[in-house]
């Protein structure tokens, strides 16, 4: 889970050492709420905790928490509610205040800030950034402190992690660390308020960036029953190697319980990246299985490939209500009527892309590709691992690499994947790896984002998926899969969380901008 928690429960020692859809008309961007400067120093924080709007969950261990009126409500905390805690005389606590996203140190810096009303002046408070998991090689815990400066007012406190130079999207959790003045029968009461911390919306500084206002292309559409819900997981052909020289569009609908297959056309000579696309009378072309079968529960992740004898091959992915996850595989001489074939191309996984080249099919999952000569049989096929988690920029990938899609410029292979610092499913950037012959790959290093999920309040903040990019006329366009909502969402790191759906965005970028990102140029 994406989790960031701020906690006051331990003692100090121990705490150490422990469809045709409507063409969708680009008009001005929703507003959204915008990180706050609520300091006026011009250092952008995002509001993790603010008790007159969000109560997050409180897990005190020693002490008392409440959200209480604010006892003085002065020029530096004008707030009407805050947190209040309550410390016996001469102990260590704190109270967790989390979660949020692991935060990404590539566009602030590493500077954390709670408004505080202590008891007394003099007092030393600590902050303890901390990870769930183990990471060979960097720093499990790392504290800063500082003291109060007065008492019975309301003061900022920031802690400025700089110099200990933390990892991004290592740390997920926050320890604010109080004193209970001196030892004795009384208690000391704490009141904090506005925890602010460093601003984990990095969309502004991607490569890519979304086609018109908002970057949508598709979205559900309830005319049609088997996309009424959503549409996702985009797969697009270009004409050289399609059915029939047509640009096709290969994506998942979802009717709000199971997902089926459809398709979307362009001609070759009137193309637009933009649409719109000409919706198939006769969608889907593979819909959820009949009970019992390996898609009864859904089909998902299309990705077509011509074959050298003509057919076209559309690997997809098979749900059945077991529990199965499935490589699947319908077969097709026209591109409009499918015939699945019974026996499961491979179980136990699933498909990102598949590519035919010099003699050879290659479908990619997860972090592996498997090349093969027969189309309709995984049985010769051998298996290499692509690339190993972590290393990308800011710790990126460093929990789960999925969904890569293929592309090729001049006589370079570049594999666009997506990636998550804590999550195996709900990830929120995309980067790219380099080869040569489609087995061995190198990650780009480049520390500015490829393309990230949307900011805050924006129809895909919450997760992004399945890349699938083409070159036309000296342009790179990024069809993907966004989940989410417009508007403010209690949590967009809860995955799949609800009321939210999934669209299909456009993102663009000029192909020698990619490839000099790449180090190609």
């Amino acid at each position: 889970m994406r989790r960031l928690a701020i906690l006051c429960c331990l003692p100090l020692c121990l705490a150490l050492a422990s469809c045709k859809p409507e063409q969708k008309q680009m008009g001005p961007v929703k507003p959204v709420e915008p990180v706050s400067d609520p300091d006026g120093d011009g250092k952008a924080t995002y509001m993790l905790c603010d008790f007159d709007k969000v109560t997050p969950q409180v897990k005190p261990v020693n002490s008392t928490f409440e959200v209480a009126d604010n006892p003085v409500r002065d020029d530096v905390n004008p707030s009407a509610k805050v947190g209040k805690t309550v410390l016996k005389g001469g102990t260590w606590d704190c109270v967790m205040v989390g979660p949020t996203h692991p935060v990404d140190f590539t566009k602030d810096p590493p500077v954390f800030r709670v408004r505080v009303l202590s008891p007394a002046a003099g007092l030393p408070v600590y902050m303890q950034l901390k990870m769930t998991r183990t990471v060979e090689g960097v720093d499990q815990k790392i504290m800063t402190g500082v003291k109060t400066k007065s008492s019975g007012k309301w003061e900022n406190l920031e802690f400025d992690f700089t110099s200990l130079k933390p990892e991004s999207n290592y740390y997920t959790e926050i320890y604010l660390m109080c004193h209970g003045g001196e030892k004795g029968p009384a208690d000391e009461v704490w009141y904090f308020d506005d925890v602010r911390i460093p601003d984990d919306d990095i969309s502004s500084l991607s490569l890519f960036r979304k086609s018109g206002s908002d970057g949508m292309l598709m979205d559900g559409n309830k005319k049609y029953g088997w996309m009424s819900n959503s549409i996702a997981n985009p797969a697009v052909l270009p004409p050289d190697r399609s059915p029939d020289g047509q640009w096709w569009l290969f994506t998942r609908g979802g009717d709000g319980s199971r997902g089926s297959l459809g398709i979307f056309t362009q001609g070759d000579k009137y193309f637009n990246p933009l649409g719109p696309w000409t919706y198939y009378d006769k969608n889907p072309i593979v819909p959820y299985g009949y009970h019992g079968t390996l898609d009864a529960n859904t089909a998902i992740d299309p990705c077509p490939v011509m074959g050298a004898d003509g057919k076209l091959y559309l690997y997809y992915k098979g749900l059945s209500f077991a529990g199965d996850n499935t490589v699947l595989l319908a077969t097709s001489t026209d591109g409009y009527n499918y015939t699945k074939v019974d026996k499961p191309w491979k179980e136990d996984c699933g498909v990102a892309d598949v590519v035919r080249w010099n003699g050879y099919y290659y479908l990619f999952v997860s972090r592996r590709v498997y090349k093969y000569t027969n189309p309709l049989s995984g049985d010769d096929a051998v298996m290499t691992e692509t690339l190993e988690k972590g290393g990308g920029p800011s710790n990126c990938d460093n929990y789960s690499i999925n969904g890569q899609k293929i592309l090729r410029i001049g006589d370079k292979w570049f594999m666009i994947y997506q990636c998550s610092p804590c999550n195996a499913d709900f990830p929120d950037r995309f980067h790219a790896a380099v080869s040569d012959d489609l087995v061995n790959w190198t990650k780009v290093k480049n520390t500015r984002p490829l393309f990230t999920r949307g900011a805050r309040g924006t129809w895909d903040q919450g997760a992004i998926w399945a890349p699938s990019t083409f070159e036309y006329n000296g342009t790179l366009y990024m069809y993907y899969e966004g989940w989410g909502r417009t508007g403010t969402v209690p949590d967009r790191d809860k995955s799949y969380f609800t009321p939210a759906h999934s669209s299909i965005g456009l993102a663009t970028c000029k192909t020698d901008d990619f490839l000099k990102w790449c180090g190609l140029k």
